[in-house]
């Protein structure tokens, strides 16, 4: 529509042009035309000479709308000011203005303007206004009022609710917000320009929908063991009443209806509920019946019973505790934790079993345990009381001491452990000689009793002790050892060395050296005695023996014995002397002050094996052969003859058979001066060829003394062979006399003869 007027506003511009062309105006009176004031209704002008005017004119104004559909024209006026009025709103005119002499009209039309008039508000108001409702907003929709209407351009349009609101929009469609479901509301509509609002549509009344919705924000407040509280929000277009729906959920999952509680209010309490049990609930309200998404909840749990089947496996220093869970008093019932009360001490658990660990052994101890639920903790089982297994101490006896000591025992004392962890059943002393040789260590292992008494102990020795206490569990450990010497006793026999005759009248010789375990002490001298024998069977009987010679005491061990009686027999013994006293003197060495005079050597053997053997008579007549044979051969001497001096060996079980064989002979090597050298050169001899068996029985050479075992056997040797003598001379002189008898008689009977 602009766009024809644009086009018929030019045309008639360009007809103007055209026509101004053709006619002159002789005065020439020129006019400067401005459009000075419009508004919706009318149009102001003013036109003035141009200072090249020649001549006075009168003037005529003509105002002719450009689609040509109005005209107006005002003759004889003035140079000035014209309006003209009741001009058609937002409308285009094409103003002239020419000037009149009294030759007429002269250019006329020749100056002219193109105003248009102002924008009104709309004449019309909006068409076809429709209303599409919805729970909460609505679209209004509408066609523009009709243009011849519009007084201008329409830019936007105005709305207006019944709900107060009111705004503009641009486009003939609006959404309407925010309203209340099932509310009546009215709108209306107007156009607008820039010269203001134009008319209003009529009121158009609709109602919003129904809306699709549930009560929301379901939700539980509060939890009992019985009840539950719930709350929701409230459907603001609805006032009627909500219905809550209460569904028990049992363990299988199945819901059962408990309740249904109607309610005007936004929040509702259900009670009456098992404890510890799943419900389900939803809502909804009467207004649509639409029913909220289920809330479940459970109760809240109740505190659980003891646990039950407590037990306890103890250990040394430890203790397995054990229980069952205690029975449920409701469906699904969750036991979170258990708590452990070890002499009072909590312990936490999630296992239906602990370790209670550091424990003393053999120790009394007790221990409770309750189970918790999220209620909190339940009822505590009752104490249960144990004790500890024993173990070995873990300290060790104190204060040990020797309370008394003699040469064969010591006595020991002390007190008992601090710490034994479970009962002493006795002690274990642990001995071990450590002077004067070491030697492996023993135990013995004694009663409860702090006191002991160690016995079979050698004198004048060093014995390392020790003691630890015992269990059921075994020994603890030793307590720090104590050394304790025994007391001396008096020195065994010593050994004589290298005995020999150096004259007529002395002796000399050596007195060999104790071992420790033969000393039984510290050796503060040596004796010597020398004591004159009749016969060499003499030195084997200490009762036979002549008066004593000499008797001396000193350190030394050689010594010399001078101021001895020519082509006498003499017993030489020795005893060592310690702390303790003079021990028992050495078995008689016998020493022969004779020159190239028969001698006699004793030979003692015995049977080792304790056992009867091959052992006979005839066996140890042919060894008695065999060594008088080696003697012969080896040695610068010659035998005579040689026999068994107990001439009944006889077989009996357990007992150690021993025999003394007898050589008798006569020294013929020069350096040789007594049997005693003798009996050393075949002691000498026979290292040499230390063993002969016969059988299963070995048998050695005696030592240069008749050990003290041998004496009784020796001695009854000797009394038989004494005996022997003494019937071989009774019987030489019974027949001594019967020869001399006979002999009487015969020389009776010669003289008898002889005188016939």
């Amino acid at each position: 529509m602009d766009f024809q007027r644009w086009i018929a506003l030019i045309s008639l511009l360009a007809a103007s042009l055209g026509s101004s062309c053709k006619a002159e105006c002789p005065c020439n009176c020129s006019v400067s035309l401005t459009n000075s004031h419009r508004s919706f209704d009318s149009l102001s002008f003013d036109w003035n000479l141009k200072p090249e005017a020649e001549c006075f004119c009168n003037f005529t104004v003509v105002a002719r709308r450009v689609d040509n559909g109005y005209i107006e024209e005002k003759p004889n006026i003035l140079p000035g000011y014209y309006t003209f009025y009741y001009l058609h709103p937002f409308t285009y005119y094409i103003v002239k203005v020419a000037g009149e002499t009294a030759d007429g009209f002269s250019a006329y039309f020749k100056t002219e303007v193109i105003a248009r008039t102002s924008e009104r508000a709309p004449t019309a108001a909006p068409r076809d206004l429709k209303m599409h409702p919805s729970p909460r907003s609505a679209l209004v929709t509408w066609d523009p009022p009709p243009v011849e209407d519009w007084n201008g351009i329409v830019t936007q349009y105005r709305i207006y609710s019944s709900t107060g609101y009111a705004t503009y929009i641009p486009d003939n469609h609006c959404e309407l917000t925010s309203l209340t479901p099932l509310t009546p509301y009215t709108v209306r509509v107007a156009a607008v320009t820039s010269g203001g609002i134009g008319s209003y549509t009529s009121n158009i009344e609709f109602t919003t929908t129904t809306p699709d919705e549930y009560p929301g924000g379901l939700a539980v407040e509060s939890i009992t063991k019985t009840t539950l509280v719930f709350s929701w929000n409230a459907l603001d277009w609805c006032n009627q009443q909500y219905d809550l729906k209460v569904n028990k959920i049992s363990e299988d999952g199945s819901m059962t209806l408990f309740d249904t509680v109607a309610t005007t209010y936004t929040a509702s309490t259900v009670s009456g509920l098992s404890p510890f049990t799943y419900y389900s609930v939803t809502v909804a309200a009467e207004c649509n019946g639409l029913v909220s998404p289920a809330v479940v909840a459970r109760t809240e749990e109740v505190t659980p019973a003891a646990p039950i089947n407590l037990r306890v496996s103890p250990s040394i220093r430890w203790a397995v505790v054990t229980w069952n869970p205690p029975s449920p008093q409701h469906q699904r019932e969750v036991i979170i934790e258990y708590r452990i009360y070890a002499d009072g001490i909590p312990f936490v658990t999630q296992n239906t079993h602990y370790n209670l660990s550091s424990l003393a052994p053999f120790t009394n101890y007790y221990v409770a345990v309750k189970a918790r639920t999220n209620a909190g903790y339940g009822q505590s089982t009752s104490n249960y009381y144990y004790m500890t297994m024993e173990d070995k101490p873990s300290t060790f006896p104190s204060d040990l001491t020797e309370t008394a000591v003699t040469s064969h025992s010591i006595s020991v004392a002390w007190n008992p452990v601090s710490q034994d962890n479970g009962i002493i059943t006795g002690y274990t002393i642990q001995v071990q000689q450590v002077f004067p040789s070491p030697g492996e260590p023993y135990s013995i292992v004694t009663d409860t009793s702090s006191t002991y008494a160690i016995t079979g102990l050698q004198p004048n020795s060093t014995y390392r002790v020790r003691v630890a206490a015992h269990t059921s569990a075994g020994a603890g450990d030793y307590s720090p050892s104590v050394d304790v010497q025994t007391a001396e006793k008096e020195p065994l026999p010593p050994r004589l060395e290298l005995v020999r005759r150096t004259s007529a009248t002395q002796l000399e010789g050596a007195v060999g050296s104790l071992t420790a375990e033969e000393s039984r002490g510290v050796i503060s001298s040596y004796c010597v005695r020398v004591v004159e024998a009749g016969s060499l069977e003499d030195c084997l009987d200490p009762q036979a023996q002549g008066p004593i010679h000499s008797e001396r005491c000193d350190r030394n061990q050689v010594f010399l014995v001078e101021g001895l009686a020519p082509s006498k027999r003499y017993c030489v013994s020795a005893a060592a002397v310690n702390g303790a006293g003079t021990g028992e003197y050495s078995p008689s060495f016998a020493v022969d002050l004779f020159s190239n005079q028969p001698c006699k050597m004793y030979l003692y053997g015995e049977d080792t094996e304790q056992a009867c053997s091959q052992l006979t008579k005839k066996s140890v007549m042919a060894f008695a052969e065999e060594i008088a044979f080696m003697l012969e051969t080896e040695c610068t001497c010659s035998f005579e003859t040689s026999y068994l001096a107990d001439p009944e060996l006889n077989c009996r079980e357990n007992v150690d058979k021993t025999f003394v064989l007898v050589f008798t002979g006569r020294l013929v090597a020069t350096e040789m001066t007594n049997a005693t050298q003798l009996l050393q050169y075949f002691e000498d001899l026979l290292e040499r060829k230390p063993v002969v068996l016969i059988g299963e029985a070995e048998y050695k050479a005696s030592e240069s003394r008749i050990s003290s075992e041998s004496y009784t056997t020796v001695i009854v040797f000797a009394i038989l062979a004494v005996v022997s003598a003494i019937l071989v001379f009774l019987i030489l002189v019974l027949l001594l006399f019967l020869c001399k008898k006979s002999k009487f008689k015969g020389k009776g009977d010669i003289s008898v003869a002889s005188n016939d």
